[in-house]
């Protein structure tokens, strides 16, 4: 089915019109969290929130594949779901495309059951060299209040949630078996977040940002007919804000509930953050069609990290029943941590389709490993008493090497015009 004809604002959107998954993104019963997002076979991964860390404009997608459960040894990294999106290129013909949508056409007076949205989207595709370089831009931008804008008209502009959004592709056709494809991904994004604990002092909530840009290079050689070699290298930049100036800025003083200890009606969250990540990959992909019946696949990724956050986050004392304690000192759960970890995995999968019948067998391993390149503490429990313990910390130990190895086992045969039976055997993590 075309993105264009589905009920959709953005790619992740089809998943949630997928069996077994919610509107939330959750799949399966699992976390939003343990869905791996992939661009072209890249992850484009928030890697300490979860989920997608860049958002893609829906001109610039040529096809997507939805994974909900029995992945092959080529997908690691996830429990729930793997999305892989194929995004386009451009072409020997110069095509521009303007798209614009909203969801209140009807004012708000009569139709109050919108959440102000308001969508453009550029796309321009085309020849740079005809027959060599070829080029494609989309940009969009959206703009909107949210489900809760009556709440938050009260306290902030139109709009209080923006976002924008590019993606940008150079593909370079050096010869029949060798292409060269330089792609980068940005997105920008500020909003509020709505708590109803505080819907009548929803000013005193922090500002957010998310902003993220990827730059990829892939280069793709055809060996034979029958098979070919893929290298893809990898720069994610990803940073979250909570909060805006400086960290030294933040209000420490408790906000106040009312009488009924329901609402916040005074103060500010005690919060400030700034979170990066700092992701390059390197990624390979071996092909090959041994026969009409049998496809083999090997590759290998390695993934260098630099993740950074720098939290201030204060909360308030409170009594048994929940009412702040004014003059109670806050409680601090600041923290700031810089590490440098590594992951890396190589996999080896295979398939045969049987003519007999048309049944399809899969066999694959994958090999995963993360270095953490990081210290421990070691934490001790000293008796205070015959059933009371203190913990107490008496130094650090360097964090051990993790590995793993991952079998997958898939058969799918079909059982009549209709129907077919599926059995998946596999160790994921």
């Amino acid at each position: 089915v075309k993105l264009d004809r589905l009920p959709i604002t953005t790619f992740q959107d089809v998943i949630a019109l997928q069996p077994g998954v919610t509107i939330e993104g959750n799949v399966r019963g699992g976390k939003s969290n343990e869905v791996l997002y992939l661009i072209d076979g890249v992850p484009v991964q928030d890697y300490i929130e979860g989920g997608l860390g860049a958002e893609l404009p829906r001109s610039s997608i040529g096809g997507m594949t939805i994974y909900t459960g029995g992945f092959e040894a080529e997908f690691g990294n996830a429990m729930s779901a793997v999305v892989n999106v194929v995004t386009k290129g451009g072409d020997n013909t110069h095509s521009v495309a303007v798209r614009f949508e909203k969801d209140n056409w009807i004012p708000s007076r009569w139709n109050k059951q919108t959440d102000q949205y308001n969508e453009v989207e550029l796309m321009a595709r085309g020849p740079i060299i005809r027959d060599n370089l070829f080029y494609l831009q989309s940009f969009i931008g959206r703009f909107q209040n949210t489900r809760w804008w009556q709440d938050m008209q009260e306290f902030f502009s139109s709009p209080n949630n923006s976002e924008y959004s590019g993606f940008t592709k150079f593909d370079y056709v050096a010869s029949p078996t060798l292409r060269v494809s330089l792609q980068g991904i940005y997105s920008f994004r500020q909003f509020y977040d709505y708590e109803f604990s505080w819907r009548y002092n929803l000013d005193g909530l922090p500002k957010r940002s998310k902003n993220s840009i990827r730059v990829t290079a892939t280069v793709t050689n055809t060996i034979s007919d029958y098979s070919s070699l893929s290298l893809s290298i990898s720069r994610f930049y990803l940073q979250n804000r909570i909060g805006v100036g400086k960290k030294g800025d933040v209000n420490l003083e408790p906000y106040r509930y009312d009488l009924f200890l329901r609402y916040i009606i005074d103060g500010e969250r005690n919060w400030w953050a700034n979170t990066q990540q700092l992701i390059h990959t390197v990624k390979g992909d071996y092909t090959s069609q041994i026969d009409k019946t049998q496809f083999f696949k090997a590759g290998f990724e390695g993934n260098f990290y630099e993740v950074f956050n720098d939290l201030v986050k204060f909360e308030p004392q409170r009594t048994y029943f929940g009412k702040t304690l004014e003059n109670a000192p806050l409680l601090n759960y600041s923290n700031t941590y810089d590490y440098f970890p590594r992951t890396g995995s190589a996999f080896i999968q295979d398939k045969i389709q049987f003519s007999r019948d048309g049944s399809m067998l899969s066999v694959g391993v994958r090999w995963d490993f993360l270095d953490p390149r990081a210290r421990r503490p070691i934490v001790e429990f000293i008796p205070t008493s015959p059933t009371e313990f203190q913990q107490q910390v008496n130094g650090s130990a360097k964090s051990t090497f993790k590995q793993q190895l991952s079998p997958r086992l898939a058969f799918a045969a079909p059982m009549g015009p209709s129907s077919m039976f599926f059995v998946n055997f596999g160790h994921y993590f």
